[in-house]
Formats: C-alpha cells, structure tokens, sequence
C-alpha cells in the first residue's frame, strides 16, 4: 500500500517512527511529510535528524511545498495517517484548511474518500476539539487517540508504541504481526 506519513509537532515521535519503521518492514512503501516542528520533535525526544527517516520511506517532501504530489488527488496514495497529530492540525484538516502540505494532503484524502487515520496525541480535549474530531468521523476519518492498553503487560515504551502502530495498521485495514491482539 502506497501511504503518506504526517509528522507534526505533537509530543510523541516515536509513535511516528514505530509506524513508519514497521509499515516498511511489511513492505509498504512509504512516503513522509515533516511539519518543521515536528522535526524539531524528532531530535529533541529521539536524538534523530529527519533524513535518517529516508531509509525507510521512498520520499521526504516538504511541508511547505503545495505543489508536491500528496496536494492533488491524482497522486495515488491509497491511505493517510498523521503521527502525532496535533489539534490544531486536526481541526484545520476538519474545516478543510489545507495551508501547509500536510493539512492539504488530509483534505485530499477526504475529498477522495481514501483512509485517513489521525493519531492524535495532546490531551486534555475541549469542546472544540471534540466537536472537530466528530466532523472528521462523519468525513470518515479515523481519529486514534494515541492511547495505549496495558493488557499486553508491556515491558518497555516500545511495546507501547507498538500497540499504537497495531492499531493503525488495524484502522487502515492492514495485516500485520504485531502481537497485542486482546486473547482473554
């Protein structure tokens, strides 16, 4: 599957690269767009520049740059996920305000009735922002808050993650061996 990754500057990158680094280990060719702060994020929680990214995604575009290909819908990317996702690109995406490269490919995706996962990370939530993530449920988005179980006894923040990414697999309708499957 052809997916395009947002990072933007929410807390939690390695939600990001979890996702990033197992979808191409599936075999998924993965395509990414930074916000600028979320590479700010990336080397303040991970100690990891953006570009060590691109040995695992075909292509790093710019976030500032509205005439790459995520911005039109004859792009061919089958699935979207933002991770992290903050709230303000949540609700711009749910208005339909596509001011950077991000927010433009999410509305694409809904114009075009692809998957869009959000993994939205900031919490707590207000009015606003529920009511933001109900219009884009209605848009049929996926809004994921980034909130792992605990029922998969996970022994280090890694194995958090990687429930995270599990769900997002699971929300796009991918297989995957992530063990974290509930087994009673």
């Amino acid at each position: 599957m052809r997916i395009l990754v947002g990072i933007t500057g929410a807390s939690g990158a390695l939600y990001a690269t979890n996702f990033i680094k197992h979808a191409s280990r599936l075999g998924h060719e993965i395509h990414v767009i930074p916000s600028s702060t979320g590479i700010f994020i990336l080397k303040h929680e991970l100690g990891i520049d953006v570009d060590e990214l691109k040995k695992y995604c075909k292509t790093l575009y710019s976030n500032d740059d509205l005439t790459a290909p995520p911005s039109s819908g004859t792009s061919g990317y089958e699935a979207m996920v933002i991770v992290p996702c903050t709230l303000s690109t949540m609700c711009k995406v749910s208005q339909g305000i596509g001011d950077n490269l991000i927010c433009r490919a999410a509305t694409v995706m809904l114009k075009e009735q692809r998957k869009l996962v959000l993994v939205v990370r900031d919490t707590p939530l207000s009015t606003v922002h529920i009511r933001c993530m109900l219009g884009l449920a209605e848009a049929g988005a996926v809004v994921l808050p980034a909130s792992p179980a605990f029922y998969h006894k996970p022994h280090n923040i890694n194995d958090l993650a990687d429930y995270i990414s599990a769900k997002i697999f699971d929300a796009l309708g991918i297989k995957h061996d992530i063990g974290i499957h509930w087994e009673g």
